[in-house]
């Protein structure tokens, strides 16, 4: 796959996410993006949240405490929620810290993380909820 820009892949991301059921809702800072889609007839939620790091001077760690309120108010105590970091060349330790950001119990309102980098179009993310196919693909 070839590079892209943070337009693009934002563009092709709602069109994907749209076409599996999510709605677009209003993020907080420091999402750029926020989706929702309700499972098993509307009583378990799975949201999908995406922020620009490439120029954030925030780690991520602190990014996860900003934006772990907004998901625990749209998941409530059940769902899943997934919180995708974009990057442009991550290192391998900043990875590392995202891949290892997480909270609450399986099907209790959890939160994963994960990294796309938009240079290699490669992403880094646990298969928990099968979040990377029912995210990039």
């Amino acid at each position: 796959m070839t590079m892209q820009n943070l337009g693009q892949f934002y563009n092709g991301l709602s069109n994907r996410l749209a076409n599996k059921n999510y709605i677009e809702v209003r993020p907080v800072p420091p999402l750029d993006l926020g989706f929702l889609k309700q499972t098993m007839g509307g009583l378990i939620p799975k949201v999908v949240g995406l922020t620009n790091s490439i120029n954030s001077t925030d780690s991520p760690t602190t990014t996860f405490q900003y934006a772990t309120p907004w998901f625990k108010k749209l998941l409530g105590t059940g769902g899943a929620g997934a919180l995708v970091y974009i990057y442009w060349q991550p290192t391998a330790t900043t990875v590392d810290e995202i891949m290892n950001l997480g909270s609450g119990m399986l099907g209790y309102g959890q939160v994963v993380a994960g990294v796309y980098d938009l240079f290699s179009n490669q992403y880094w993310m646990s298969d928990h909820m099968n979040w990377p196919q029912e995210i990039f693909h």
